[in-house]
């Protein structure tokens, strides 16, 4: 592989009309003359062909990658992470302030799962930040307000259990989000002091800053028994909170802070300290509805600020989507009990009581805190705190995930070239998709680590567990081209919000209707195609499908949509990939279809192509079937169909 002492690239991309040219132009700076005629040779040989763009881009990746100074920081020099917000961050902070044991957690049985004594966190182990730092190779980031901690090489925790983005919030009790920013600027003066203002600028320009704020906000209002439309309707309180949080974000950038990862706010109004104040232990609907307009406008103001400030780059994790699934679906996701919490006493454990050093002194604490989602009624235990920084470091966070922050030294070297430099929201997401995918691949080829060359054994694509599920379907039929082929899309009835099942159930019918306009060849199909994901679901890591599903003993088409790297010039549809599962009759059975098994097809013909699936960028997956043909001894001819879906999933199996 080459090694440059130093070396600059420059690339100039446009993409032109139909059919796909592009203009490249390159020029490299090296202090190495043979290396110099060999990569610029291979430049010429890649730019002969304009489908070889995207694997140039891989080139210069890879030897960015290689670059010990240039591209890429000093192996030796870890990016540092700095922390702010609430409990769900705090280490310990609280146990150094004026406050009470509300707010505190310096006290058995919080942390009893991993810390030989209480550190103060508000779980029975570690926390989401925790676990960052871990993945980062970095140690536990210290609590900034600990006496004799003068140690921030990798950062610095900031964070207060209780506190909000309004200064209000538990004002007195807690560290506002606001006077979070102060401590921080006062660390940013010492590290000049000790630095100096260069290698200051270069551990503050190369930090991730990771938030946890807002819960406080909406909270706080009803515990104290207020409406949260007490002096705002709901989209001028989520403004204000939204504003602070902006505020903090643009003062860490004026002292060049670039990279934040942000966690939205979880389904508060279902907490067990919330459903206990509610009439017959509902979930409280004023909460719920004021989260999600939270989510949404603190997506929004991201997007702005990425369009806004010059560097800015952000990782959000979407922790109300996570934390409903596993409350409503706990065995899925290796828990037991996903509404009641280990630690506390009344109902579901709403009563804040964990460790008996509160106003209620009565407490009860389960035997295993891992079988329950909840460690106490506000807090997820450190089995939950662990899977969401999986996903948040390694899952699709968008539009970037943890780990690409904290390796994002070359996206800035492309940023600055002008790769990631489009005007447009579809060209940038597409050329972003691209990198990541590329980054991915790089990064796998170069690593030494065997721990980052595995990527989780499973991954859910679908559940279909609620009606907001289905939401994310549509049905098709003959009935478009002039058949009388009919079908549906339903959820069970359980009796539970999230724990249903989907039926894709109708006829098949082999008639034409009378006349139709349409010429039609056959009829007699029916199918179910998801639509187009937020960009691309990245089943590269993988090698099979697999689907739950409970069936009527008719064989089914399972559908991969792909975009490869470079359509044909003139093609607008996706790739498609198909394969048939074969379904026993009133039984649950897990289908698996490896990759390698789904064909390519052109409107359900298989074609003669000499092209490969790219797993790395599938954008959509369908079901169907058909009256005639299929699996050999399966159901077929016309008549009525059902099939049952619990979910589909990707699978490493070797």
């Amino acid at each position: 592989m080459l090694i440059f002492d130093a070396f600059l690239v420059f690339i100039s991309l446009q993409l032109k009309t139909e059919p796909p040219k592009f203009d490249i132009s390159v020029t490299l700076i090296s202090q190495d003359p043979n290396s110099l005629k060999l990569f610029n040779n291979g430049l010429v040989m890649a730019a002969a062909n304009s489908k070889s763009v995207f694997l140039l881009l891989i080139i210069i990746v890879v030897l960015c990658l290689s670059v010990p100074t240039g591209c890429l920081r000093n192996s030796d020099q870890q990016v540092a992470l700095f922390v702010f917000g609430d409990s769900f961050f705090d280490p310990g902070n609280n146990n150094y302030i004026t406050t009470n044991t509300d707010f505190q957690a310096n006290y058995w049985p919080y942390g009893q799962s991993y810390f030989s004594t209480p550190t103060g966190r508000l779980s029975d182990g570690r926390l989401i930040s925790d676990f960052i730092a871990e993945y980062a190779k970095l140690p536990l980031i210290p609590t900034y307000l600990e006496p004799g901690n003068n140690e921030y090489t990798h950062g610095a925790n900031f964070v207060s259990g209780g506190a909000g983005a309004l200064i209000d919030s538990h004002a007195g009790f807690a560290v506002d989000l606001h006077t979070q920013l102060q401590h921080f600027g006062d660390l940013v003066n010492q590290y000049r002091r000790n630095l100096g203002d260069t290698k200051a600028s270069q551990l503050l320009s190369s930090a991730v800053y990771l938030f946890s704020c807002g819960s406080n906000d909406y909270i706080r209002p009803v515990v104290n028994g207020r409406s949260i439309y007490y002096q705002y309707t709901q989209e001028q309180y989520v403004d204000m909170v939204i504003g602070n949080l902006t505020t903090v974000i643009k003062g860490i950038y004026e002292v060049g802070g670039r990279k934040y990862g942000v966690l939205a706010v979880p389904p508060l109004g279902c907490w067990p300290a919330i459903r206990l104040g509610q009439p017959g232990n509902t979930c409280n609907k004023e909460i719920d509805d004021v989260t999600r307009l939270h989510n949404h406008a603190l997506a929004t103001k991201l997007e702005n600020l990425e369009k806004q400030l010059e560097g800015f780059m952000f990782s959000k994790f979407d922790i109300y989507s996570s934390t409903s699934n596993r409350m409503k679906n706990p065995s899925k996701y290796g828990f037991k009990e996903g509404e009641t919490a280990c630690c506390g006493s009344g109902p579901f454990g709403g009563i804040y009581s964990c460790g008996g050093m509160r106003r209620i002194k009565e407490y009860e604490v389960c035997e295993n805190a891992s079988e329950y989602f909840f460690f106490d009624s506000y807090h997820p235990n450190e089995l939950a705190s662990r899977q969401f920084a999986e996903m948040f470091w390694n899952g699709d966070s968008k539009p970037y995930n943890l780990k690409a922050l904290f390796e994002v030294e070359t996206i800035r070297v492309l940023q600055q070239l002008g790769i990631f430099g489009f005007e447009g929201g579809d060209k940038m997401s597409k050329v972003r998709a691209i990198w990541q995918a590329s980054l991915t691949a790089t990064k796998r080829a170069l690593t030494w680590n065997i721990e980052d060359l595995i990527p989780p054994s499973e991954r859910f694509i679908y559940n279909f567990n609620s009606k907001q599920e289905l939401k994310k379907w549509h049905l098709y039929s003959d009935s478009e081209y002039g058949g009388l082929s009919s079908a549906a899309l339903e959820i069970t009835d359980s009796g539970k919000e999230q724990s249903g099942t989907g039926i894709f159930s109708g006829n098949l019918s082999l008639d034409v209707m009378e006349g139709t306009k349409w010429n039609i060849s056959r009829s007699g199909f029916c199918g179910m195609r998801s639509k187009k994901f937020d960009g691309f679901i990245d089943l590269d890591p993988y090698d099979t499908i697999a689907l739950k599903v409970k069936g009527d003993g008719r064989s089914y088409i399972s559908t991969i949509y792909t975009e490869n790297w470079v359509n044909s010039p003139g093609q607008m549809e996706d790739n498609s990939w198909q394969a048939f599962v074969a379904v026993p009759k009133d039984n649950w059975v897990v289908a698996k279809i490896p990759l390698a098994h789904y064909l390519p097809t052109w409107r359900g013909n298989v074609i003669e192509a000499d092209i490969e699936m790219n797993p790395s960028r599938v954008v959509g997956m369908s079901l169907s079937v058909n009256a005639e043909g299929g699996v050999p001894g399966a159901q077929t001819g016309p008549g009525d169909f059902r099939l049952e879906i619990d979910w589909i999933k990707a699978l490493r199996t070797h």
